[in-house]
C-alpha cells in the first residue's frame, strides 16, 4: 500500500516538484510550498498520514523503487515512473484504490491523537472489566490518559460489559469494510488484560508486509473511523474518544500571522509592510487560506469577471499548469489571481464531495 502512495504522489507530480516534496506532503511539514502542493497536484489525502517516516526510511525507498526500474532520477531531485511503474502503478490501483480511505487534509489533525485514545481505552476497559484496577498503561501520554479516562467516567454507569459490547460492535463496523488481514493488524495492534498490543516491527514479521504497508494500513483505518465518527455513522462508543480540540486550518504559522491582519481587512501591501515580508509572499500565504478556509473573500483580490474568465479557462483547458493557463488570459490578468481561482474552485469542489 505504502509503495502504492509513492508511486501516485510521484505520477501526479509528474517531475514537477523534487522526490522531498512528497516526504514532506506525507510527514505533514507546514509549509507555504507543500500546503499549495497538496492542492494543486489532488494530494491533499496523503497530508500528515505518515508523520514518524525518517528522511533516511524516505530515500530508502525512492533508492529501492529506482533499482526496481520502476522510476528514473532527473535533475534536481525530480523523478519519473517508467513504464514499468506506470504498469505497477496501474495494477496496485486497481487493489489499493478502493481500500484507501485517507482524507489528509480533513483529519490529520486528530487521526493520530483518536488512535492513541482507542488503544488505551480498550487496554483500560478490558482491564477494569477482570477487575484489574493496576496496570501500566501503554500510551504514556497525560493528556491522553486524562482524556480516556473522562471517556470512562462518563459511561461506567452501564458497566463494562456492556461497554464491551458496544465496543465490539463499533469495531465490527468500522472493520467490516476492509480485508480481513488489514482488519487483523488493526486488531493485534491492541492491547487488552490478556496480552500486549504487537509494534509495528512485530506486525511487520507476523503479516510478512513492511513496517511501512503497517503504518499506512493503520492510519487508514484510523480515517475512516474519523470519517465515520464525522458523519454520525453507528459509532455510539469510539465517537466519544475523537479529539475535542478545534480544527485549526491548515495552513502554515507564518500565513496563519498573515491571516490575523486578513481578518482586520488590511490590504496586501499593507500586511506586506506590517509583517516586513514580499508582497509575493503575502500573496502565496493567502492561496494558503483560500486552500483552507471554508469562506475566504476573494473579492477582494478579483473582481466577478475576471474570475468568471479564467474559471472558463480553467475549465477549457483542462490543465491547472498556470503558463498554460496565463497564455490564454488577458495580460491585466495575474499569475496570483490564477492560483486564487484555482484555489476557490478546488474549495468548491471538495465541498460538492463532503455534500
Amino acid at each position: 500500500m505504502f509503495e502504492f502512495i509513492l508511486l501516485d504522489c510521484m505520477l501526479k507530480l509528474n517531475g514537477e516538484r523534487t522526490m522531498y516534496n512528497i516526504y514532506h506532503l506525507l510527514t505533514a511539514k507546514k509549509s507555504t510550498q507543500t500546503i499549495q502542493d497538496s492542492n494543486i497536484f489532488g494530494l491533499t489525502a496523503y497530508f500528515g498520514i505518515y508523520k514518524s517516516m525518517t528522511r533516511k526510511q524516505f530515500d530508502e525507498e525512492v533508492q529501492r523503487l529506482e533499482k526496481k526500474n520502476c522510476i528514473v532520477m532527473e535533475a534536481r531531485d525530480t523523478v519519473k515512473l517508467t513504464n514499468k511503474g506506470m504498469t505497477l502503478h496501474k495494477q496496485q490501483g486497481q487493489h489499493y484504490l478502493p481500500l484507501l480511505t485517507l482524507n489528509g487534509i480533513e483529519y490529520e489533525q486528530h487521526a493520530e491523537k483518536l488512535l492513541q485514545h482507542v488503544i488505551l481505552f480498550v487496554q483500560t476497559i478490558t482491564h477494569l472489566h477482570m477487575r484489574k484496577h493496576s496496570f501500566i498503561p501503554i500510551v504514556d501520554d497525560i493528556a491522553t490518559q486524562r482524556f480516556v479516562k473522562t471517556v470512562w467516567r462518563n459511561n461506567q454507569v452501564h458497566g463494562t460489559q456492556r461497554m464491551l459490547d458496544q465496543l465490539y460492535e463499533d469495531l465490527y463496523r468500522l472493520l467490516e469494510f476492509f480485508p480481513s488481514d488489514h482488519a487483523a493488524i488493526f486488531v493485534d495492534r491492541l492491547s487488552t488484560d490478556q496480552r500486549i498490543g504487537l509494534s509495528r516491527y512485530q506486525l511487520a514479521e507476523k503479516f510478512q508486509m513492511t513496517i511501512h504497508d503497517i503504518s499506512i494500513i493503520n492510519m487508514n483505518i484510523i480515517h475512516n473511523l474519523c470519517r465515520m465518527i464525522v458523519a454520525n455513522d453507528s459509532t455510539s462508543l469510539l465517537k466519544q474518544l475523537y479529539p475535542v480540540r478545534t480544527k485549526q486550518l491548515l495552513i502554515s504559522d507564518s500565513a496563519n500571522q498573515t491571516l490575523y491582519y486578513v481578518k482586520k481587512k488590511l490590504s496586501i501591501s499593507e500586511i506586506s509592510s506590517i509583517r516586513r515580508l514580499k508582497e509575493s509572499t503575502i500573496k502565496d500565504h493567502l492561496i494558503e487560506i483560500a486552500y483552507a478556509a471554508k469562506e475566504f473573500q476573494w473579492q477582494h483580490y478579483v473582481n466577478h469577471h475576471d474570475y468568471q474568465l479564467i474559471q472558463s479557462v480553467i475549465i477549457n483547458t483542462n490543465s491547472k499548469k498556470l503558463k498554460d493557463l496565463k497564455v490564454q488570459l488577458p495580460t491585466n490578468i495575474n499569475y496570483f489571481q490564477i492560483k486564487l481561482v484555482l484555489a476557490m474552485e478546488q474549495q468548491g469542489e471538495r465541498r460538492k464531495d463532503d455534500a
